[in-house]
């Protein structure tokens, strides 16, 4: 998907696809180009960007609950709902982004870090096997216990050490761009094993 997101260029694309075809999402899709100097560009502006909403569903927000109970009062910590452009600023500027569980364990805000060159910290994905693979800890990523009993402790970590946020945040953001140009063959091998 585009990033940063553009809700409204989000639902004009939508609506040209159902009335005209599919084709014509493609004039709202943006033209940015990937950001390899994103983590030398990002102003470091806010310590931790942590607006997470709280859904509907037991399931999801159980987490997204327990994680703004631990982070509540903490300065450090951006809480709260904001627009979609500021959301976008303030995560472009943010030195650390907070990625809690969503409907599965990976989420856009994860790839959203990682293109905004700040510091992913999210509950331990070593469960897990994913591809793009931005989730090997300490290296790509920042992991918390699933019950964030460390998570404000790992967030003042890294905020005190600025070159290890910084060589993660590299890393991960060098790991997407390898996957992304990878992309063509990945499919073509997914499409190959569909076809045997």
């Amino acid at each position: 998907g585009d990033y940063p997101r553009g809700k409204l260029r989000q639902r004009a694309g939508v609506a040209a696809a159902r009335v005209i075809g599919p084709r014509a999402s493609r004039l709202f899709r943006s033209r940015a180009h990937f950001p390899a100097d994103a983590p030398e560009r990002n102003r470091g502006t806010y310590p931790v960007h942590a607006r997470i909403g709280l859904i509907s569903r037991p399931s999801i927000s159980y987490q997204r609950k327990l994680i703004l109970d631990r982070v509540s009062g903490d300065p450090r910590f951006l809480t709260g709902y904001v627009s979609q452009s500021r959301f976008n600023r303030e995560m472009r500027d943010s030195r650390i982004s907070l990625s809690p569980f969503g409907w599965g364990e990976l989420c856009l805000r994860d790839f959203e870090t990682v293109r905004a060159g700040a510091l992913l910290l999210k509950p331990d994905m070593s469960h897990l096997e994913t591809w793009p693979d931005v989730f090997v800890p300490g290296v790509t990523y920042a992991p918390f216990g699933w019950d964030a009993d460390n998570l404000v402790e790992r967030a003042a970590y890294y905020l005190d050490h600025e070159g290890e946020r910084m060589a993660v945040a590299r890393a991960a953001l060098d790991a997407y761009a390898s996957a992304l140009s990878a992309l063509p063959d990945r499919f073509s091998k997914i499409m190959e094993e569909i076809c045997r």
